[in-house]
């Protein structure tokens, strides 16, 4: 039994490539090539294309019994700004908040602060009968006391507002003038004995190095590092 079927021809303003396969239909946005990864310090990893990204929710059936498969109302294309990936989600998940961590020995005002924005720290357990609810303070890293870093988990500080307490355990993040003394691509990132990172770890007696990451190329101009400290350290005798 024949049937019309009215088509209906308009001028494309984006070009799909949709091949069929045995288990659906698989749908490249040609004109955006192939997504990729922007290394971004605030650790919001941006997956786009050249014309933006591109989301897609397909489904197609087909009767056994049936000449054709139907995709009508069935295929949903949406093409736009990628507002999130599961790559900016898993790497985000590197920063965290700790809300009511109360902790006297973090100052942060102008005048005379303890932690800075980009400040190496670690957590120190907090016992006493006045410790807050999570145990602990936050510290920054001394490479000249074993104790305050060698064998800690290591934290670049955020902030520490209204009590709540932000830290980023790894990724990329662009570091200000006073938070590095020394900076060259590709060179591994370690503490000197000012307690700044550096690409050129203490020297001094009885401290101790360890592997913190990495200087990341860029053409931005940026002081960008990629933070993953080692799990391992040595001591210098």
């Amino acid at each position: 039994m024949a049937h019309e079927i009215t088509v209906n021809v308009s001028t494309p303003t984006e070009e799909l490539t949709i091949s069929g396969y045995p288990d659906g239909l698989v749908i490249t946005d040609v004109s955006a090539g192939s997504p990729y990864v922007v290394a971004e310090p605030s650790n919001t990893i941006n997956v786009l294309g050249e014309s933006g990204a591109t989301i897609v929710t397909a489904n197609t059936y087909a009767d056994n019994s049936a000449d054709v498969i139907n995709i009508g109302a069935q295929l949903n294309v949406t093409i736009g700004t990628l507002l999130e990936s599961p790559v900016a989600s898993e790497l985000d998940g590197f920063k965290y908040a700790y809300p009511n961590f109360v902790d006297a020995g973090i100052t942060t005002t102008i005048h005379g602060p303890t932690h800075k924005f980009g400040d190496v720290v670690f957590f120190k357990s907090d016992l006493s009968d006045t410790a807050n609810e999570w145990g602990a303070v936050c510290r920054r890293a001394d490479v000249n006391d074993i104790e305050k870093g060698a064998y800690n988990n290591l934290f670049i500080f955020i902030s520490h507002t209204n009590n709540t307490l932000i830290l980023l355990q790894k990724g990329f993040f662009d570091l200000e003038d006073e938070n590095i003394s020394q900076w060259t691509a590709g060179r591994g990132l370690y503490l000197n004995h000012t307690n700044t990172l550096d690409i050129t770890p203490t020297s001094e007696p009885s401290n101790w190095i360890r592997s913190l990451g990495y200087c990341v190329p860029n053409n931005n101009n940026k002081k960008r590092v990629w933070f993953d400290p080692d799990s391992t350290y040595i001591k210098i005798i």
